[in-house]
């Protein structure tokens, strides 16, 4: 928005310097006592130059990052979202703006508490409440293929929720984890103790979607396994994993639940087994390859079982998913997951969709609409409200990110894990939920938060008061500076372009400063928009989401405009109607505008008032205290002023054009 005032700002001073030069050839510069018509004609230029500079609204820079270190403090003193915490404060207006969520589905929609309900090793679903210790193979590569997992004072610990819910419901029918270090462990199967050497391991991924870990397992009972015998366990997406398998699938996958598909594979073959093992431990600092021999170990697997792990919605989430659409924000689900899990658990948030899309086909199908520019509202009616993308890597989430934000969207990610920070940092606003999968994603976004309802919080409260705020702010320092300027060009118009200010010269030191700056920084900070202060109620609801929606409308290129042009006329009908009441002594006049503009300046800002309180009245009043004390102090003015009762008249008149041009504006 800047641009328009250096627009106006050149625009003012060609015309001034154009007319100062008309009008010095006109009236012959020999009656001016000019000896050098080019140097005088410089020497007022850089005049006016220096007289418009008030144009350019300095203050507002400073005001506007005071303005949003406490915006940030509000949000993170909140005790209606207690745990929220903001990080950047640059981005404290855009929550008030948002047109598409881009959610993670795991710990950020559901809860993240992973209970192992059901699993299946082919004789079809049993539930985990009455575990069968003949599926004891299945327990033990349950406790040997994990990420990470450790056992630290009796609990598990570990990055995976499914894992540790697995891992602690064998405990029941006696599987335990009794010790685990790089390249040891030990497990006990009903009584029975293992030593398990592990001989390579290569951690799961996104891209890979599984894992899988060789190793050796020792033991004197050979009720689940053979002593001394080499397995690979790979544990992952059913999806993935189907196309290893020796055998196809025998069992339907439910789509219901997160599953996770347990292999495994006995190494006879100990050319096989040394061949790999030493290429191993001479790449094993190179991804790629190592990937790259998993892949050529990975080859007709076994079927062992599928684990079914329940996640249950998170609180409010389904009723806080409905909001954010009721606002016209639209809600995207990117998630990590199969396609049928992500439209699952899309149903039952509200996120509804005929299908899900892999990330690629979302990307292609936007770089397909190359006729349609890259204009918001456009892509706003153009996109669907809900959509769901499946199988997305931390890279493809970004990259969904960064086309949407391409096409002028205000687009917001949020999410709890690693996987989620690529598109949190590519998004123009980031959240992270304070969960279980580490804290990379709360320290990466914009935002940290505890919940995903707590959305509704930030957004429609802190997020739609910031942006009225903001733009109120740069309204009142736009209109104040064009309006003075306003005054000065006409005046410079009235006296041939000479140069002089149309002002006292402390009112101009102090205009930015003290006499225009206390009753705009109360409104950055406490003024709000109108709105319910319960939200249970539905017709609050209903007027708080509707209001969201008209909330950019305070910052739109059209209300920015639109004050220019009434700054200008304003300034243009209030100079002209004091010029012919007024007495032309120069001190007189300058005192006389100085008040003029003060007093238009003040009244404009009470009418943006939307709230008043205790904090509204002190800087009105001290604004009114500081600036008759500057005009009652100083040696410059006119103390005769005071005196004439037309000064008193000509103000009750200006007092009265700028209540009844203010009402007209605010109506218009």
């Amino acid at each position: 928005k800047m641009f328009y005032i250096f627009i106006l700002y050149f625009v003012i001073l060609f015309a001034s310097c154009t007319m100062l030069t008309t009008n010095l050839r006109k009236n012959e510069v020999e009656m001016y006592g000019i000896d050098n018509f080019s140097k005088q004609a410089l020497k007022l230029t850089g005049t006016n130059y220096i007289l418009y500079s008030y144009l350019i609204p300095l203050s507002l820079f400073v005001m506007i990052e005071v303005a949003r270190i406490f915006q940030k403090t509000f949000v993170s003193y909140d005790p209606d979202i207690k745990g929220a915490y903001c990080r950047n404060s640059n981005v404290t207006e855009d929550i008030g703006m948002i047109d598409i969520i881009l959610s993670d589905k795991t710990g950020t929609l559901t809860e993240n508490k992973m209970n192992f309900r059901y699993y299946d090793t082919g004789g079809g679903i049993r539930g985990t409440d009455s575990l069968n210790i003949n599926d004891s193979f299945f327990f033990v590569l349950n406790l040997l293929c994990n990420n990470e997992l450790q056992l630290i004072n009796n609990k598990y610990e570990g990055i995976s929720q499914d894992e540790i819910s697995i891992v602690e419901k064998l405990e029941n029918v006696g599987c335990f984890l009794r010790n685990k270090t790089d390249v040891m462990l030990k497990i006990e199967i009903e009584n029975a103790v293992y030593d398990v050497k592990v001989l390579a391991v290569l951690e799961f991924n996104s891209e890979r979607q599984r894992m899988s870990t060789l190793v050796q397992i020792s033991s004197r009972n050979e009720r689940c396994v053979k002593n001394n015998e080499v397995y690979l366990f790979t544990k992952g997406s059913d999806q993935r994993l189907s196309a290893h398998l020796s055998q196809p699938l025998a069992i339907e996958v439910n789509s219901n639940y997160r599953s996770l598909l347990v292999v495994h594979r006995r190494i006879d073959d100990t050319d096989e087994l040394n061949a790999f093992l030493n290429e191993y431990h001479e790449n094993v600092l190179n991804p790629k390859l190592i990937e790259s021999l998993f892949e050529r170990l990975e080859v007709k697997l076994e079927f062992a079982g599928v684990a079914y792990i329940e996640d249950r919605i998170g609180f409010k989430v389904k009723d806080t998913v409905e909001d954010l659409k009721g606002a016209g924000i639209k809600i995207w689900m990117v998630t990590g997951d199969k396609k049928e899990t992500a439209l699952s658990c899309g149903r039952s948030v509200g996120i509804t969709s005929n299908t899900a899309y892999k990330p690629d086909e979302i990307v292609d199908q936007l770089n397909e609409n190359t006729s349609l520019p890259m204009d918001r509202a456009v892509w706003m009616d153009t996109l669907p409200d809900t959509l769901i993308i499946y199988r997305a890597i931390p890279d493809k989430k970004a990259m969904v990110a960064k086309e949407l934000v391409k096409r002028g969207l205000t687009v917001l990610a949020i999410g709890d894990g690693n996987n989620d920070v690529s598109m949190i940092n590519a998004s123009t606003v980031g959240v992270g939920i304070r969960g279980k999968e580490g804290g990379q994603a709360a320290l990466a976004g914009d935002f940290a938060i505890m919940s995903f309802h707590h959305l509704r919080k930030l957004l429609f409260h802190h997020g739609k008061n910031n942006l009225i705020r903001f733009s109120k702010l740069t309204i009142n320092s736009f209109f104040k500076n064009i309006f003075l300027i306003s005054f000065q060009f006409n005046y410079n118009f009235s006296n041939g372009f000479s140069g002089l200010s149309a002002f006292n010269y402390y009112f101009l030191n102090y205009f930015n400063i003290l006499f225009t700056s206390f009753i705009p920084f109360t409104i950055a900070i406490f003024d709000r928009g109108k709105e319910q202060r319960e939200f249970q109620d539905q017709t609050a609801d209903r007027l708080l989401l509707e209001s969201y929606k008209e909330t950019r409308n305070y910052f739109s290129t059209k209300t920015i405009f639109c004050s220019m042009i009434f700054a200008i006329m304003k300034g243009c009908l209030l100079y002209w109607t004091s010029f012919g009441m007024l007495d032309w002594n120069y001190a007189y006049v300058t005192t006389y505008f100085s008040y003029v503009v003060f007093i238009s300046t003040v009244i404009f800002q009470i009418s943006l008032i939307e709230f008043f309180n205790i904090y509204t009245f002190i800087s009105m009043a001290m604004t009114t205290l500081i600036f008759g004390i500057v005009m009652f102090g100083i040696d410059e003015v006119d103390y005769t002023i005071y005196g004439n009762p037309l000064f008193y008249f000509t103000l009750l008149a200006v007092m009265s054009i700028n209540v009844g041009s203010d009402l007209i504006y605010k109506k218009i």
